[in-house]
């Protein structure tokens, strides 16, 4: 709940916002953040909105996935001038759930364009918890013209056919009560390839970057450990960069728990890639490296954002990155 008044006349709408990990609707591969974006001006994916005092929301967690750091909640306010104001957050939040749990299971070796009309595509993802006390899944992912999609499989079962419109964005939400499609340890996500339609290709479903993200529901009444007691979570590789932004070359710094086979990327933020920097087995520990802004053609890249990626066989982490010319 929040109260709210402005010099410029009465409040119009407060929008609640959170900071905390979850599904990356906003399509740069960061699942920590801030969680809103804008569709045809109006936010959305967000905690929620209210136009009338006194302005509240309840916000529904139960797809929200279990935190490793504090969450934050902050209120957008507009007033009837058009001006914007943000309230300072509310801190150090966090779930107490004793009867379920969530893990977010992100996905890596995703293609870079994932079209359905030029043929099948597939990810993975790695599921940590203990798949024997799985008791629903989603499957979350935003797409351009999925009325022309053609089967989503898991692990190579056919969980769903199609929905949504044509030529049109649309984010996806699906959730199963069967988990048996499911397996420990790395699954794979596919999309079936769109069939000519009397004889004419058409546009196929295109799936946004970071792809089809999982999200798995345990009952913890059965058993409440996960996995064998490591944190496998976004901060595990506790990726970070300096300088930031920069204009010449970067620090990239990253710390494995245990050896690993890494791959270090940078991609552009519609997910092309730019240059990849590791791609190797390495030993734990802290390693560092530079990026001079080039590519893979040791040309020099355009100012802007870019994305730092490192996955390894057990996590993934994203990091953003600014060049500045």
């Amino acid at each position: 709940m929040a109260d709210a008044s402005s010099p410029s006349g009465d409040i119009q709408q407060i929008d609640f916002i959170g900071l905390y990990e979850g599904v990356n609707v906003e399509g740069d591969g960061v699942y920590r953040q801030w969680h809103y974006h804008f569709f045809h001006g109006e936010i959305t994916h967000h905690i929620g909105s209210d136009k009338t005092p006194p302005f509240s929301t309840t916000w529904q967690t139960d797809w929200i996935p279990d935190q490793q750091k504090p969450m934050r909640i902050a209120a957008r306010i507009i007033d009837e001038s058009g001006m914007i104001t943000f309230t300072e957050p509310v801190t150090d939040l966090s779930f107490h759930r004793t009867d379920f749990s969530v893990e977010l299971c992100k996905p890596y070796d995703q293609p870079q364009v994932w079209v359905t009309r030029s043929g099948e595509f597939s990810e993975k993802v790695k599921i940590h918890g203990d798949i024997d006390n799985a008791v629903s899944y989603q499957l979350a992912w935003t797409s351009w013209s999925p009325g022309y999609m053609n089967g989503l499989y898991v692990n190579e079962t056919k969980v769903f056919e199609k929905e949504g419109p044509k030529y049109q964005y649309f984010a996806h939400r699906l959730t199963f009560d069967d988990p048996s499609p499911l397996s420990a340890g790395v699954n794979t996500i596919k999309t079936g390839k769109t069939p000519k339609i009397d004889g004419h290709m058409v546009h196929g479903m295109e799936v946004q970057w970071p792809g089809i993200m999982l999200l798995v529901k345990y009952d913890k009444s059965i058993d409440t450990s996960v996995d064998d007691g490591q944190n496998h979570s976004i901060e595990e590789l506790v990726l970070d960069n300096y300088p930031n932004p920069f204009n010449n070359s970067t620090m990239i710094n990253y710390q494995l728990s245990e050896s690993d086979d890494i791959c270090l990327s940078i991609n552009n933020v519609i997910g092309q890639k730019v240059i990849t920097l590791v791609d190797t087995h390495q030993g734990a520990g802290r390693h560092q490296l530079f990026w001079n802004g080039k590519n893979d053609a040791g040309r020099n890249v355009s100012s802007g954002v870019y994305l730092i990626n490192v996955v390894s066989n057990s996590a993934a982490a994203t990091r953003k990155v600014t060049l500045l010319e």
